[in-house]
């Protein structure tokens, strides 16, 4: 057996495709967290990349022994994502995205301490935004946080902070195999159907208001594209994270407080809304209106804690009518170039 002082501690899954100018500094922040190479490792999935984003990671896995490299025809990241966590050994899993970063602030390591400490499935935390073209990682938080963490189911969890993507969480390693969580292939909003299961699977959760993780904001991000195709693609893949979402929430219904079936409803019906924002700015809102109608999410109900702009955009949304008129009006506008579509949601 070997001797849990040489076992690997935490496992970094980084999928990397076309991130030539962005991947170097996220590995750098990864060694520079203050754990022992000997106990962590870098899993670097290729995912068919085009630009010299492989290079980069060959000659920085020639320096680092602990990074190991998996290479992959182009299957998307969620598929990335569970080849990478499929060989990786570490006791606790980091999926971290290759243009972003995290902050060297040494609070990874008592996350880890915690997660031990506390017998944790899971723990989230918090992250900060950058638009930051340098390599500058070297951002610090010097508040001194209260250590202590309250564990709570994961339905708890879930209703409180379930909503995150994945890079803000730390999982451990065996819960994942032993709970068979896979990410959903060749989908979008992979994340948070991720989370939900995981939420739903998990005994012990804890949260900590620590900034830990930094969210790189670029344009040519997979949820900026402005191809029309990928658009389409993303709006159908909205409707099945909502009926991915709905289908959870109706397998658990007698396990779910009020306020937990609350916080699942709000995100199935957040899901509808997000895609049909989207598919109004592509003149495809009749068709996503009928298809959403056939499945039950529409008209959409409120959506419990969001501004009211939001539900007011929700409410217009409920106009069939008025949001089929507003979207060619819109479409118009875009061909006369008075204004240029934006897909940030």
């Amino acid at each position: 057996m070997q001797n849990k002082a040489n076992q690997i501690l935490v496992s970094f899954v980084v999928p990397v495709y076309n991130v030539e100018a962005y991947v170097e500094r996220c590995l750098n922040s990864l060694f520079s967290q203050g754990i022992d190479e000997e106990r962590m490792e870098i899993v670097v999935v290729d995912d068919g990349s085009t630009d010299g984003s492989l290079a980069v990671v060959e000659r920085i896995a020639s320096e680092h022994p602990s990074v190991i490299i998996l290479k992959q025809k182009n299957q998307g990241l969620s598929a990335a994502r569970n080849n990478g966590q499929e060989i990786a050994r570490g006791s606790y899993i980091h999926f971290v995205d290759s243009d972003d970063w995290l902050l060297n602030n040494g609070k990874l390591v008592e996350l880890i301490g915690l997660c031990e400490e506390n017998d944790l499935d899971l723990i989230t935390f918090r992250e900060v935004k950058s638009t930051a073209l340098n390599n500058d990682w070297s951002e610090s938080n010097s508040v001194d946080e209260e250590r202590l963490v309250k564990v709570v189911d994961g339905f708890e969890h879930l209703t409180r902070y379930g909503k995150g993507r994945v890079s803000i969480c730390l999982f451990k390693h065996q819960f994942i195999k032993d709970n068979q969580l896979r990410f959903q292939p060749g989908r979008f909003l992979e994340d948070s159907m991720f989370m939900l299961d995981a939420c739903m699977k998990a005994t012990r959760c804890a949260h900590v208001d620590w900034d830990v993780y930094c969210y790189f904001i670029r344009q040519s991000s997979i949820m900026h594209e402005v191809n029309l195709a990928h658009q389409t693609k993303l709006i159908d893949d909205y409707l099945y994270a909502s009926a991915y979402t709905n289908n959870a929430l109706q397998s658990n219904l007698d396990k779910l407080s009020a306020d937990c079936l609350k916080a699942v409803k709000t995100r199935r019906d957040q899901f509808v809304l997000f895609g049909m924002i989207r598919a109004f700015k592509i003149d495809a809102v009749k068709k996503y209106i009928e298809r959403a109608s056939s499945m039950g999410f529409y008209p959409i109900e409120p959506l419990e804690g969001y501004p009211w702009t939001i539900n007011m955009i929700t409410k217009v949304f409920n106009c069939t009518f008025l949001v089929v008129l507003l979207s060619k009006i819109y479409r118009i506008g875009v061909r006369l170039r008075l204004y240029q579509p934006k897909f940030g949601i």
